[in-house]
């Protein structure tokens, strides 16, 4: 007597299938993982740390103070058993972090880069503006601003540019503190005959240099009119004579 074949129903196979492929994608994850690690020999001790293109970084892979994969010896990277959401964690060291100040930190001389709220800061904890350096900045290409008409209302041209500029004064001076001496002019100043390019509060107010060429501009050519006249002047009583 014969048994019959019995055939599992298509259901079990659906989640036999479903299983292994979620078995084949976990198995594949970890490998990339492994992948990333490096063993690094120091003195005769083995050490495997994550390594990122031609980075690597020592220990484990770790968010906000909390172990999300462990790197073992045997160069096997394991889950920490927390669960936690990577990139949102990564998003909110970044940020606020509940109240705590996101920071990047160069161990170069102390100076440290801040992200907070929208703002970034080099060497300032409490950047005020999209990007604030305490120290000199050299770049290798032009600097430029928006300056498109279709960006601007309401135009004005300046209006007594040479009374404006009489009123300022250029100083060469060095920093308190600071032993280096340096060229400009002062922002309160500037703020009594061209407010506009002028920012902040007094203790800690700023100039924008680049907008005063529009003074300087204005100057030149209400001093050239005043030359033009002159010239003509002189010509006509030449004529005279």
């Amino acid at each position: 007597m014969s048994i019959p074949e019995t055939k599992p129903s298509p259901q079990i196979v659906d989640e036999l299938n479903t299983i292994e492929q979620w078995r084949q994608k976990t198995n594949f994850a970890i490998d990339r993982l492994n992948s990333l690690y490096t063993t690094i020999t120091d003195q005769s001790n083995e050490f495997n740390h994550l390594k990122v293109g031609n980075s690597i970084y020592a220990g484990n892979l770790v968010v906000n103070n909390s172990q999300i994969l462990s790197c073992q010896t045997d160069g096997k990277i394991i889950p920490s058993g927390l669960q936690l959401d990577i990139v949102s964690d990564i998003v909110n060291q970044f940020q606020s972090g509940g109240g705590t100040l996101g920071v990047w930190d160069t161990h170069q001389n102390g100076a440290d880069i801040f992200y907070n709220s929208g703002n970034v800061g080099i060497g300032s904890s409490s950047p005020t503006e999209k990007l604030e350096v305490v120290g000199n900045i050299t770049a290798s290409g032009d600097i430029t601003s928006t300056s498109d008409i279709s960006l601007k209302e309401n135009l004005e041209t300046i209006s007594n540019p040479i009374d404006k500029i009489k009123n300022l004064n250029g100083y060469t001076f060095n920093r308190i503190g600071h032993q280096k001496r340096s060229v400009g002019l002062v922002a309160q100043e500037v703020e009594k005959v061209l407010p506009e390019a002028v920012l902040g509060e007094d203790g800690s107010k700023s100039l924008a240099y680049g907008n005063v060429v529009a003074l300087l501009v204005e100057t030149v050519k209400e001093q050239q009119n005043q030359i033009d006249e002159l010239k003509t002047l002189l010509k006509n009583e030449r004529d005279e004579d």
